[in-house]
């Protein structure tokens, strides 16, 4: 694992990057004939129907109390989810 990711920190960033994509395609789909919100909200519990992603998901949310850098970098996506669910909403 180390000869691939190098370190720990690029080892939990690539986690990072691989649950960002499958849970914004997971909102993108849920999202049909919902508010943001409610897309938001029906990924989020598919998400936990499925054992693995929820594991995934949990390590995740986990690494992101213990590491600035993760944590930093899941509060920005979440601002900028944020941004751009208020202007979708607004235009709607």
């Amino acid at each position: 694992m180390q000869h691939h990711f190098g370190t720990r920190e690029a080892l939990l960033m690539a986690l990072y990057d691989e649950l960002e994509l499958h849970f914004v395609a997971q909102v993108q789909t849920a999202g049909v004939g919902l508010s943001a919100a409610g897309a938001y909200v029906a990924a989020t519990v598919k998400a936990q129907t499925d054992d693995e992603l929820a594991r995934r998901w949990r390590a995740l949310l986990v690494a992101c109390v213990i590491d600035r850098a993760l944590a930093t970098r899941w509060n920005r996506w979440v601002q900028a989810d944020r941004k751009t669910t208020v202007l979708v909403s607004m235009e709607s």
